[in-house]
């Protein structure tokens, strides 16, 4: 089961009218590569993947499904473990777990899972949130990987993130901007939105947040907020995927993750998944057209609105705080601004240079790195001139 390349993925028909999909996609293989690849290499020899809402829903594919996440992660992850296993000549275990609530979807699942009979596939059936304890037990051992991608936002958040809380790994939630953004006032699903929130009080932190903001944005932010208090990740970095024929936000991808590595993978892969997504919706615009469109510099990882949010980030960290060490900005600072981890050493080396912080850079290390002791501003000259002393000698 030889999964398809990214560039033979850009190139795919099989998402016409649906290209938010094939985007959601690319991002989840690529970040699953990703993951697996790291998990196999030292953290833990067994991979568990879940699905929570695995349908399958509007396939072009009826008969291998190839068009839906499972089947495509199911790919990646037999691709990642077959790689490893010859050249590292070990044995890797990758276990998947599809959840699904519809019948007649659950017997399409459990008819494809028997086809596979090389591969240890569990469906289980009935509403994610009902299925979690069962699930919790299979995935006692390993890295598990959670993928949350329900078709609306009637979601039981209490019940996941207690569940994500206890398990070893990380998640992906599809966050649905569009659909939230429907709602002009909150009040007509204030119910639907205590379930998404876990928090039957949530319109007080609703109201208290700045009201130019969207609804979907201040939704996210109290989402967040719930899943870090309730224990399912420190950092959540999220991805926006646009609609493909209109200037609008159609979905957000959250990353769920406890360590500062994850952050760092999440916007390698933003990096990767960006020009595509821009590509097919300058495609849609102009097809047939040789594409010679580049991101704006005001637009993606990197850009200078999103160095810019990273420098306020430090700065804020840095007034609360006399030291941060470098290894301790990476996950705050990255979770929140679109930067890479060479984007966030050139920024500070930007700010030292301006005195708005200090360190100290030891013999020919020219940027900051794990180690480095960042300060608030005032000893930045200094500094900066003991460097160039020791550089010229």
């Amino acid at each position: 089961m030889g999964g398809r390349t990214l560039q033979d993925q850009q190139k795919d028909d099989r998402y016409a009218g649906r290209e938010h999909s094939r985007i959601k996609h690319l991002f989840l293989t690529e970040y699953l590569k990703a993951a697996a690849f790291k998990t196999f290499q030292g953290r833990s020899p067994i991979f568990n993947y879940i699905d929570g809402f695995a349908g399958p829903w509007s396939v072009s594919d009826e008969e291998d499904y190839s068009d839906t996440s499972f089947a495509q992660s199911i790919k990646t992850l037999l691709a990642v473990k077959e790689a490893l296993e010859t050249t590292r000549r070990e044995r890797f275990t990758v276990r998947f777990y599809l959840c699904e609530k519809n019948p007649l979807r659950v017997e399409r699942l459990r008819q494809y899972a028997d086809r596979q009979q090389s591969l240890n596939i569990r469906v289980f059936e009935g509403p994610f949130e009902t299925r979690l304890d069962d699930i919790a037990k299979e995935c006692a051992r390993g890295f598990s990987f959670t993928f949350i991608d329900p078709t609306g936002f009637n979601l039981g958040s209490l019940e996941i993130a207690q569940f994500l809380a206890r398990m070893d790994g990380e998640f992906l939630l599809n966050f649905m901007s569009e659909h939230i953004n429907r709602y002009p006032s909150v009040e007509s699903v204030r119910a639907t939105f205590g379930r998404l929130l876990a928090d039957t009080d949530w319109k007080v932190r609703f109201d208290a947040l700045p009201s130019h903001l969207k609804n979907e944005q201040r939704i996210l932010i109290i989402l967040k907020e719930r899943m870090k208090e309730l224990g399912a990740a420190r950092y959540m970095p999220d991805f926006e995927i646009l609609n493909p024929r209109a200037k609008r936000l159609q979905m957000r991808l959250v990353l769920g993750t406890n360590h500062p590595a994850g952050v760092e993978a999440f916007r390698e892969v933003q990096v990767k998944i960006e020009p595509t997504q821009h590509e097919i919706r300058e495609g849609i615009r102009h097809p047939g057209q040789a594409s010679m469109f580049n991101l704006a510099v005001n637009d993606g990882v990197g850009s200078r609105a999103a160095c810019g949010d990273a420098r306020r980030i430090i700065t804020n960290m840095l007034a609360d705080q006399p030291s941060v060490r470098f290894d301790d900005l990476i996950g705050p600072v990255m979770e929140n601004a679109a930067v890479r981890l060479t984007h966030l050493k050139d920024i500070l080396g930007d700010m030292r240079k301006a005195g708005e912080v200090a360190f100290e850079l030891a013999g020919r290390q020219k940027k900051p790195n794990l180690g480095t002791v960042i300060r608030r501003g005032g000893e930045a000259d200094v500094g900066a001139e003991a460097d160039a002393r020791r550089n010229r000698k």
